[in-house]
C-alpha cells in the first residue's frame, strides 16, 4: 500500500446525520469511504457506553477482501487501520472516515492532528435537544438503557451541576462549543454544517461542500435518513438480552435479513411514543444547551 493517509474527517456530532452525509459523501468518485464507518482509531479508549464488540473479531474481517460495509469498530493498530483504506485509488482525492465519538473525545483532535494536521474537518450539528432524544432512543434500542428519558435527564444534569458529568453521557455529547473550539485550535480548515440547514437546502449544502473539499461533488436534491431512531416495544428484552450476553450471539447465528426482520416485527414498532419528561426539565436543558452551545444558535440558519 502507498503511503496515503486520511485527509478527510467527520468528527460528529453523534445522531446528528452523519451516516446519511458518509453515503452522501461515497457516492462521489473522487472520495473514498472508509468501509468500516466509524473506526474510532484515534481515541485511546472507546467507553463501553458508546460500544461493545460482542462477537466482531477485526482480524477476520479484514482478511474477507473487498471489507464489508460496517457501522462501527474501535481500530487499535495503525496497520489495520491503513488497511481500511488500502482499496483506495488514485483517482481518490479523499480518503474519509466518520467517527462520531471524535468529536467529544478529548484527545481525538490532537492524535489526529499528529497523523495529518492537513486534514479538513467536518462538524455536523443538530439541535441539543432532538440530538439528545434520539441518542436515547438509540441506546434503547440497542438495549443499553431500561431507564425513561425523564430520570436519565435528572441524573445527567445533577452530574452536570455538581461538574462530574462524563463527555460520553447523553446530555454531553449536545454540548458543542468546547468540542468545536478545540478542532479549530487543531486545524486550518474546519467545516460546521447544521442537520436542519441540510434537511431544507441540500443542494446549497451540496455547493458549500464542494467549495470546502475543492472538488466537483454530485448535488443532492434531499437529505436520505441512513440510521433513524428506532421506537421499542419493550426495553427491558433488550437490556437483559445485551446484559447476558444473548443479543451479540443472536446477532452472530442468525442472517442480517432475518434479524432486521426480526427487529421490525417484534422489537421495534412503527407507532411513535411520546417521551416520559416534564417541562421543568425541558426548561432547564434549554437552559443548560444555551450556555454549552452558543455557535450552535448563533449561526445555524435553520433554527426558526
Amino acid at each position: 500500500m502507498r503511503e496515503r493517509r486520511v485527509n478527510l474527517f467527520v468528527v460528529g456530532a453523534m445522531r446528528a446525520g452523519t451516516t446519511s452525509f458518509m453515503h452522501f459523501l461515497s457516492q462521489q468518485s473522487n472520495i473514498y469511504a472508509c468501509p468500516i464507518k466509524e473506526p474510532h482509531f484515534f481515541m485511546d479508549e472507546l467507553p463501553k457506553s458508546l460500544y461493545t464488540p460482542g462477537f466482531f473479531n477485526l482480524n477476520s474481517y479484514l482478511k474477507k477482501a473487498p471489507l464489508k460495509p460496517l457501522h462501527i469498530a474501535k481500530v487499535n493498530r495503525l496497520e489495520d487501520y491503513e488497511l481500511l483504506f488500502a482499496a483506495a485509488e488514485e483517482e481518490h482525492t479523499y480518503l474519509a472516515e466518520a467517527s462520531t465519538a471524535y468529536l467529544h473525545s478529548p484527545d481525538s483532535a490532537g492524535k489526529i492532528q499528529q497523523y495529518n494536521a492537513e486534514a479538513k474537518i467536518v462538524i455536523m450539528l443538530r439541535d441539543p435537544l432532538e440530538r439528545m432524544i434520539s441518542h436515547y432512543k438509540m441506546d434503547v434500542g440497542l438495549g443499553r438503557v431500561t431507564k425513561s428519558f425523564q430520570q436519565i435527564a435528572e441524573e445527567e444534569i445533577k452530574k452536570y451541576e455538581m461538574g462530574n458529568l462524563p463527555w460520553y453521557s447523553c446530555l454531553s455529547m449536545s454540548f458543542y462549543d468546547a468540542a468545536i473550539k478545540r478542532y479549530q485550535e487543531h486545524f486550518k480548515e474546519v467545516l460546521i454544517l447544521f442537520l436542519e440547514d441540510f434537511k431544507k437546502e441540500p443542494k446549497i449544502n451540496s455547493i458549500t461542500i464542494s467549495e470546502f473539499l475543492k472538488i466537483d461533488i454530485n448535488k443532492i436534491s434531499f437529505f436520505e435518513n441512513k440510521n433513524s431512531s428506532k421506537e421499542i416495544r419493550t426495553k427491558t428484552l433488550l437490556y437483559w438480552s445485551r446484559k447476558l450476553n444473548v443479543k451479540p450471539l443472536f446477532s452472530k447465528i442468525l442472517p442480517i435479513k432475518l434479524r432486521h426482520y426480526f427487529f421490525r416485527r417484534i422489537v421495534s414498532t412503527k407507532n411513535r411514543r411520546s417521551l416520559e419528561i416534564t417541562a421543568q426539565t425541558v426548561s432547564k436543558l434549554q437552559t443548560i444547551f444555551e450556555k454549552e452551545n452558543t455557535i450552535y444558535y448563533s449561526q445555524n440558519t435553520g433554527i426558526t
